[in-house]
């Protein structure tokens, strides 16, 4: 853009395209979209970043990109080359079930959501092979934050009209999507929420998470049932999550005749356990001389009858 010499305008221009085809990957090329200031550079990284998203089959994706470039740039040089991309992933986006995801890419999590969005388009890809009924993803970006959340919900259901969503990481960002989901009448897949009682939310809600109630339960009964364990002493981190998980364990324990002996909390990081272990001990050294004692009570009863 800056060089009056046509040649050598030419040349950077291959080679600039070059360097976008074969040397730059998606996250690059979006990292270069913002740093580009010129309305040919970004038109000659959005045709780039739309074809990528065509080949993916990631169709609505690809148009989200076109168009909002179109209606910032309605004048570009580009636009017919950029209206035959949108023609195209419009032809070819028809007859695949469309499937919304709310992840927090652009938060702490990013890493999380970034890994299990890895596992979903391996699923997708892997079916998409073997059926006839093709599924694209449409993806959003809820930041971590709950109000973008909920917009994501809303235009995932409302304008794309997705008949499932699958999101979030958190449970209380989950519950969040879930309402706007259950008041569209959209299913909700909830891949990682724990919470108790967000598929209480209504019928359109899947937790695929088990809830920590229930894991609490399920551990207890296996102890009791499954290893015929009667007497316990728990150890629990003093976080909601350590809370649900020994109210859970410890109802079920003693709905199954069991007893728990002796409960001890942590904070989340604590380096030394010593005191709490110290406390477990006294109780079981404690259980042991009064079981001694009613053995050696009952064997001299029985000696003088």
């Amino acid at each position: 853009e800056s060089s009056k010499d046509h040649r050598l305008m030419r040349k950077s221009a291959k080679l600039s395209s070059e360097i976008m085809d074969y040397r730059l990957k998606d996250e690059d090329l979006r990292q270069l979209l913002k740093e580009v200031k010129d309305e040919r550079g970004k038109a000659a990284v959005i045709i780039r970043l739309a074809q990528r998203e065509i080949d993916k089959q990631q169709f609505q994706v690809a148009k989200k990109i076109i168009s909002d470039f179109l209606q910032e740039y309605p004048d570009c040089q580009y636009v017919m080359q950029l209206e035959q991309l949108l023609s195209k992933a419009d032809k070819m986006g028809q007859g695949f079930l469309k499937i919304g995801v709310i992840l927090p890419f652009s938060s702490e999590l990013s890493e999380q959501a970034n890994a299990l969005l890895e596992g979903i388009q391996y699923a997708i890809n892997m079916h998409n092979k073997n059926q006839k009924v093709k599924i694209e993803l449409i993806i959003r970006d809820s930041g971590g934050r709950v109000l973008n959340a909920i917009h994501a919900a809303q235009e995932l259901c409302q304008k794309e009209g997705v008949p499932v969503i699958i999101g979030e990481l958190e449970s209380d960002m989950t519950a969040a999507v879930a309402a706007v989901a259950q008041a569209n009448q959209v299913v909700l897949l909830a891949p990682a929420a724990t919470e108790n009682g967000i598929t209480g939310i209504g019928p359109y809600i899947f937790q695929l998470n088990s809830t920590l109630k229930i894991r609490g339960e399920l551990l207890a009964e296996y102890a009791v049932s499954g290893l015929g364990m009667k007497q316990f002493a728990v150890l629990y981190n003093a976080d909601d999550y350590g809370k649900a998980m020994r109210d859970a364990f410890v109802k079920q324990v003693n709905s199954l005749g069991g007893e728990v002996l002796a409960e001890q909390w942590y904070f989340e990081g604590a380096k030394d356990l010593g005191p709490q272990f110290k406390a477990i001990r006294e109780v079981g050294i404690t259980r042991m001389i009064e079981d001694s004692l009613i053995v050696i009570i009952e064997e001299d009863e029985e000696a003088e009858n």
